[in-house]
């Protein structure tokens, strides 16, 4: 009956991930254009081949020389050399490993023309080409690999090449940490343990070229770097070099700092369509030996990092930037740290200790370290460190029948990490602690919430420090009823921020659905221009303005293909979404007529549980950002195309905006200053509702007007206003007449407005 079920679930499962999975070759090919920036990698093996030329043990992983559990590996002259470890794993001495290189008869496989990196965890060894693309091999089979393969895609639900991009640069190091049976379990901040499952977790983790930025994906996300992970100190902690296993996570800096931590996406919360999570103290009865206990709730959040104990260095001691972790067993804490260095007789070797002990140990061992891989411990600490990658938002709320309250979030982390959220009122402060996670995204993204497009989180609020907080009864008795039913519920509310904006839903309250707007620019969010708004630190529009390319022909030629290319992607995402909906609102009902969603083996109820917000989330995100960019990017086209017609013709446009051609026309309209390339403005009508007003094909309309007699300026609209539904998307007339301007809608006989222009 299980396998029956099982089987089930995955036809099922199948059918609500197959519109996801078929990913156009446009698509990729845009998502390149919009992304990847020149990188060249190149690992000097001098300083890597830390083991020495094919030396009979590798002690340290490094860019060219690691292991796994069963094999060793070298790179020598960009090709990969392996042996055994052990004498039941051969081959006894280093030879190729198949051909040196990824090869695959597979379509559309590459085979690169050298490997410069190397990472290796378990079962598994990873190469990076020099253009920064990764491959992986794999000795064992797995659910979902066969073994003895090389492999160029990897992903779900659709399958990629993962590359560096301009988000990790060349990358200062990589790793790769992979948690199955090895370890078994994962033990949760609550000390509950849970069994691996039957799948486990591969997790690829990038180290950006400035060292402040651990960017990472897994075997069960999209290819690409769009999540990050906090590094140490809330982001301060500059790092130098990473190793991985199991998901355990060890950083060094310039001065030999050291800490470590257990994280991947599934710790951090981030998979609630595959696990039980909750953030309330419960303690479990089985250990992570039992399956069942994969089905368990998982304690949040997940651990913070450890800083490890320093190396004592006398005498001729030193210590390098070369750093290993290796799993040794079962558990979190089964990992041995080595990090190479000089004895106080300055014989080489390198420093180990299990991850829990506090004191270090020096093994001598035949290795070769370059000058330059030695760390100066004495140089001043606080060069090492950058401000913390911490946003402070502003805003302010007016409830129903309750005063109106200050919000401020003064730590907020677009990674990963707890923040404040506090408020004010009348003198009196207060707070909460506010526990964001990342909804898991199908789609294939740059950097959510910093490029100029919005990151989604699930909101968990503990609320249990204000019963320590000294308020006056009004105070609490707003901020109860605000919070009713809230404390620790897990995921209970939405956030999707931006760096300069943050939007709060809290549904269900006593005051109905709360939206929360802050800021963090300073300036008072207007609702009606938020979801305009948090486009615009996007590189692909603000690169209009770069002077580099405004007198230059080809490069705006060029540029008017990428931004063509965006428009249409965004399209495509915006089609992807709505077919992930209607496949998973597919999967849903089969699962609630067969009654399988209130079984939870195989994990049918979790995926049910929480599948349906994912998704819708996501749609709506992406229906979103469609609709924006089909607005932005159509009037942008305009803008270039004009400015091409102007270079072809030997002069340079000196109109730049649509606000630079009404002022030329003489037509009295002021354009959104604080939305760039909306072709439109700001109205509000009498009774005070917010009207966004886009205008149609404007350039042309101008265009027109200035071929005209210049008595009549007429012009298409579209209206768009949340918080005047019936208006949202209704097309109208605009119409400048005598110094007066009119506009009028569809269906309404009156006019919208009128109103005498200066």
């Amino acid at each position: 009956m299980g396998q029956v079920l099982f089987l089930l679930t995955a036809i099922s499962l199948l059918a609500s991930c197959v519109a996801l999975s078929r990913v156009d070759d446009y698509e990729e090919r845009a998502l390149a254009m919009a992304q990847t920036e020149d990188i060249h990698i190149d690992v000097t093996e001098e300083i890597n081949n830390v083991n020495g030329q094919f030396p009979d043990t590798v002690y340290l992983k490094t860019a060219t020389q690691t292991f796994n559990k069963d094999y060793q590996f070298c790179l020598v002259d960009g090709k990969i050399f392996y042996k055994g470890r052990t004498e039941a794993k051969g081959p006894a001495d280093w030879e190729l490993l198949e051909t040196g290189l990824p090869y695959s008869k597979i379509a559309r496989f590459k085979t690169p023309k050298r490997v410069v990196a190397l990472a290796g965890d378990v079962d598994r060894i990873l190469a990076m080409d020099e253009d920064g693309k990764v491959y992986e091999y794999y000795f064992e089979r797995t659910t979902v690999r066969r073994h003895i393969t090389w492999y160029h895609v990897m992903g779900f639900p659709t399958k990629g090449q993962l590359a560096l991009n301009r988000t990790t640069g060349s990358s200062r190091a990589w790793t790769a940490g992979t948690r199955r049976s090895e370890v078994l379990w994962y033990e949760d901040i609550f000390g509950n343990q849970h069994h691996y499952g039957s799948m486990g977790i591969e997790t690829y983790y990038m180290l950006n070229d400035a060292g402040d930025t651990i960017r990472f994906t897994d075997s069960g996300l999209p290819a690409d770097l769009s999540r990050s992970m906090l590094l140490p100190e809330r982001g301060a902690f500059i790092t130098r070099n990473i190793s991985a296993s199991g998901s355990t996570v060890f950083v060094i800096n310039d001065a030999g700092e050291m800490y470590t931590r257990l994280i991947d996406f599934d710790t951090m919360g981030g998979d609630p369509m595959f696990f039980l999570y909750t953030y309330k103290n419960i303690k479990q009865p089985y250990d992570g030996t039992q399956y069942i206990t994969n089905f368990n709730e998982w304690g949040l959040p997940n651990e913070d990092w450890a800083k490890q104990p320093e190396i004592s260095l006398s005498g001729k001691a030193r210590i390098t930037r070369h750093i290993t972790i290796f799993q040794t067993g079962r558990g979190n804490d089964a990992r041995e740290m080595r990090v190479g260095g000089l004895s106080p007789d300055g014989k080489t070797g390198f420093y180990f200790k299990n991850l829990k002990d506090t004191e270090w140990q020096f093994k001598e061992m035949p290795m070769q370290f370059a000058e330059e891989s030695f760390l100066d411990t004495t140089i001043d600490r606080t060069s090492l460190r950058r401000p913390k990658q911490e946003i402070t938002y502003n805003g302010n709320i007016t409830l129903p029948d309750s005063a109106s309250l200050e919000l401020s979030i003064p730590d907020f982390v677009m990674s990963e990490g707890e923040c404040t959220l506090q408020f004010a009122m009348g003198g009196e402060t207060a707070s909460v602690t506010m526990h964001p996670v990342e909804i898991w995204s199908y789609m294939y993204r740059l950097d959510p919430g910093l490029d100029g497009t919005p990151k989604l989180f699930f909101v968990t609020f503990d609320t249990g420090k204000l019963a320590e907080q000294n308020l006056s009864p009004e105070f609490r008795a707003v901020l109860e009823a605000l919070f009713k039913d809230k404390n620790l519920e897990l995921f209970s509310c939405r956030a999707e921020a931006t760096k300069e904006l943050i939007c709060i839903t809290m549904p269900d309250t006593p005051y109905g659905d709360v939206r929360m707007l802050l800021s963090s620019t300073g300036e008072p969010v207007n609702p009606d221009t938020f979801k305009f708004t948090y486009l615009y630190d996007n590189e692909i529009l603000n690169y209009y303005m770069d002077e580099r390319i405004k007198s230059d022909l080809e490069l705006n030629k060029e540029y008017l293909k990428l931004v063509k290319n965006g428009k249409r992607l965004s399209t495509s995402f915006h089609r992807s979404a709505i077919s992930a909906s209607l496949s998973y609102q597919s999967f849903d009902l089969f699962s609630a007529l067969t009654l399988l969603n209130r079984v939870n083996y195989p994990k049918i109820k979790t995926v049910t549980s929480y599948g349906d917000q994912i998704v819708k989330e996501n749609k709506i995100l992406y229906i979103q950002l469609e609709k924006n960019h089909k607005i932005i990017y159509t009037h942008l086209i305009q803008l270039l195309e004009e400015r091409i017609k102007a270079l072809k013709s030997g002069t340079v446009q000196t109109k730049e905006a649509l606000q630079d051609y009404l002022d030329q026309a003489g037509i009295p309209l002021e354009t959104c200053k604080d939305i760039p390339f909306f072709p439109g403005f700001m109205i509000h009508t009498e009774d005070g509702k917010p009207l966004l007003v886009e205008m149609k094909n404007p350039l042309k309309k101008i265009a027109t007007y200035n071929a005209g007699d210049k008595k009549k300026f007429k012009c298409d609209v579209i209206y768009h206003s949340s918080s005047w539904e019936e208006m949202e998307g209704k097309s109208g007339k605009l119409t400048i007449k005598d110094g007066k301007l009119t506009l009028t809608a569809a269906g309404i006989r009156h006019p919208v407005f009128s109103q005498d222009l200066p």
